[in-house]
């Protein structure tokens, strides 16, 4: 009778709580398999961008670079013709007083 009746009860009651016990351990895993995926999703973008910004700032300081050495060549190039030019310009003076006498 009652004993019967009490034990099978506390059986379904367990049984019961023993599945709701599964299912939010399940939930539980599935929310944790979720957060670490997001997590690791986010640190791989982060990583990802961290790249492109380090590439977009080589290009940059290259062409910072670039620029500036490309303007030192110029430089160094008109330098030099200046030279060339004035060392051809004293040249004549130099000899100009000899080319008068013939």
């Amino acid at each position: 009778g009652a004993f019967v009746g009490w034990k099978q009860g506390r059986d379904t009651l367990a049984h019961q709580r023993n599945v709701c016990t599964r299912l939010l351990q399940h939930w539980q895993k599935s929310l944790e398999a979720s957060v670490w995926a997001q997590w690791s999703s986010n640190v791989e973008e982060v990583k990802r961008l961290r790249r492109v910004a380090a590439k977009v700032l080589t290009v940059w300081e290259n062409g910072r670079l670039s620029s500036a050495w490309a303007r030192w060549v110029e430089m160094a190039d008109e330098s030099s013709r200046l030279r060339r030019v004035g060392a051809k310009v004293l040249a004549k003076w130099e000899h100009r007083g000899l080319s008068g006498a013939w």
